[in-house]
């Protein structure tokens, strides 16, 4: 069976981690990536991540510098092969700094006139234009700039170290997608189209808040435990830990009651919103009463009490255990694919899942240049590149404009990909209980930027007229998110 993307030719320029796992998730969904790896410019150490995100991809060794050297010297051989892939090419991804001279390599007018129909995609870290394009993309650095290390909670005052690549992976993401909306439209105008994404703007996705002078945001703030007291990480007696995570009030009264705390919370049975803390002060004084409690006994006991409850919960895993995990055995989502420089490389399957036309990873990542020699051969044979008379650019709607979609869904991960299509153009609807979703009555701060650009109907879906009307809006869409 075909993947989504057999056919489509990838040639990826980038570094570093957002473009090559964008590029990867291209890959393995059937795309051809030819990875560049510019020798002039070794990437020494190369992140701990190569083996992963460059998995299925090509690998040809080519002096970039050389390359740009013949754009003012009537060309070069590194020149020519460049182009020879570009004008063959769908995609080609960089991550040039915005002032770099590498930046005449992926000149949109010049990929124009090798390739009208090819797709540009620019990841830089802090955007191409603007007073901070030419700072240094680290990671660290943009989540310091973005707010993000300096909101996460901290066992002492100030900043945190943040582990987790939140930019590069949301970066990753936008961009992915981007390519492929910009694929789409293509294949109705025949037109390919500039993308550009940064580590900066994936920053944002997560660290999204509102500030307003007629609204009040939450009056306390989480710590390295989560903070709320039946959504928290707590240690039981015997040291293991457990993730309890009651984010509906109904799993907050189970909790408190098998818990043995019910009576001791404030609040009557009518107040839906009394085991939200009304401020600081009550904050820590039911957290404090759940944690007491948890140390009351070992994380076997309480597995066995919050199972027997339906109270969500979850024992604090490793990495490793994690990876082991039945459920991500059973589902493909950890491989291991036989690496040339290291052996067996344990690693996670394919993160997209599509019913009728499903992806598969290729090969394992490549020794840097591996393929060169069959590239260049296979090349050989293609003209010149003649460059085409400059055009002007065509009046270029959203890529997903025309597009119709239904959002069911709460709280971010559903919202995140309705924001994500309705950035891209796509006419999103979001279906609501009259109440509003979960995380609107509760004000989570994130429910304004992360439901922009979206239309709203709220409605009973389990009386007959809402089940008709949510009928009738179904009919009339390409997706159902």
């Amino acid at each position: 069976m075909s993947s989504a993307l057999d056919g489509i030719t990838v040639v990826d320029l980038t570094r570093g981690m957002a473009g090559p796992l964008a590029s990867m998730i291209l890959g393995d969904n059937g795309a051809r990536v030819v990875r560049i790896e510019d020798v002039s410019q070794p990437e020494d150490p190369r992140p701990e991540g190569y083996r992963i995100w460059n998995r299925g991809k090509e690998s040809l060794a080519l002096d970039l510098t050389k390359a740009v050297h013949g754009l003012a010297n009537g060309g070069s051989p590194e020149l020519t092969v460049i182009d020879k892939l570009l004008r063959k090419a769908d995609v080609v991804i960089d991550s040039f700094g915005p002032s770099s001279q590498h930046q005449r390599l992926v000149d949109y007018e010049r990929l124009g006139s090798i390739n009208s129909g090819l797709v540009h995609c620019s990841v830089t870290g802090y955007g191409k234009h603007g007073p901070l394009k030419d700072c240094d993309p680290d990671e660290q650095l943009v989540m310091a700039r973005a707010g993000i290390s300096g909101e996460a909670p901290t066992y002492r005052p100030g900043p945190s170290f943040v582990t987790h690549p939140i930019p590069s992976i949301n970066a990753a993401l936008m961009a992915a997608q981007a390519i492929v909306a910009s694929l789409l439209v293509r294949e109705q105008s025949g037109a390919g189209r500039s993308v550009e994404v940064s580590l900066l703007g994936g920053a944002l996705v997560t660290a999204s808040q509102f500030q307003s002078e007629g609204k009040e945001l939450s009056k306390y703030k989480g710590t390295p435990s989560g903070g709320n007291p039946f959504y928290s990480v707590f240690r039981c007696q015997d040291g293991e830990y457990l993730q309890i995570a009651c984010i509906h009030t109904g799993f907050a009264e189970l909790a408190a009651a098998v818990m043995g705390i019910y009576e001791e919370i404030e609040g009557s049975l009518e107040d839906s919103r009394r085991f939200v803390p009304r401020d600081e002060e009550e904050r820590q004084r039911l957290h404090q009463l759940v944690s007491d409690t948890m140390e009351s006994k070992p994380a076997h006991e309480w597995e066995v009490i919050f199972e027997e409850a339906d109270v969500p919960f979850m024992r604090a895993r490793t990495v490793e255990e994690g990876m082991e995990n039945p459920q991500v055995r059973h589902n493909g989502m950890v491989v291991s694919l036989p690496d040339p420089e290291v052996g067996e490389v344990v690693q996670m399957g394919l993160p997209i899942k599509l019913s009728e036309r499903p992806g598969k990873i290729r090969f394992a990542a490549r020794v840097p240049g591996q393929d060169t020699d069959a590239i260049l051969a296979e090349l050989a044979s293609e003209p010149e590149v003649v460059p085409a008379p400059k055009k002007a650019a065509p009046e270029m709607a959203p890529p997903l404009d025309g597009i119709r979609v239904l959002e069911v869904s709460n709280v971010i991960a559903g919202p995140v990909i309705g924001m994500y299509l309705a950035s891209l153009g796509a006419n999103v609807i979001k279906m609501e209980p009259l109440a509003g979703e979960i995380s609107r009555p509760g004000e989570h701060r994130f429910f304004v930027s992360g439901n922009a650009n979206k239309r709203s109907i709220g409605m009973k879906a389990s009386s007959p007229e809402g089940r008709q009307a949510a009928q009738r809006i179904a009919e009339t869409v390409d997706a159902v998110v």
